[in-house]
């Protein structure tokens, strides 16, 4: 990303639920993020693709890959920018294994907005 203080950060929510991609929507907005969406891994790539992302939010519970799995090929076409990933599944054993596959968190669902900016600002300091 450039340091240009006029480009617009830009977030990949990645998810089929509704309701998540409401609430996501909503928190990137109040931070005055550009955001876009889309429900399926195959869409995701292809905008990975040719853009570069702030974030990417990926709801894993909405996709038919294993977390793991899906993690990884994220990670592959996103490099450095953090992955935030959010299930309903927060267990010990799944968050070890997609951080151990690059995710930056694992938030629970269903996804609660303050929880989203604390533990992003606890990550950087601040959105930026």
């Amino acid at each position: 990303m450039s340091n240009d203080f006029n480009e617009k950060r830009k977030v990949l929510i990645i998810t089929d639920d509704t309701e998540t991609a409401a609430t996501l929507c909503g928190v990137f907005a109040r931070s005055r993020f550009h955001i876009e969406t889309c429900a399926r891994l195959a869409e995701a790539t292809n905008r990975a693709l040719v853009e570069t992302f702030s974030y990417v939010a990926l709801d894993l519970d909405s996709q038919n890959i294993a977390p793991g799995e899906l993690v990884a090929i994220l990670r592959q076409l996103v490099g450095e920018t953090p992955i935030i990933c959010f299930s309903s599944d927060v267990s010990l054993g799944n968050e070890r294994t997609v951080r151990s596959e690059g995710a930056t968190m694992l938030i629970e669902k269903p996804v609660d907005p303050d929880e989203v900016m604390t533990q992003i600002t606890a990550m950087n300091g601040r959105v930026t």
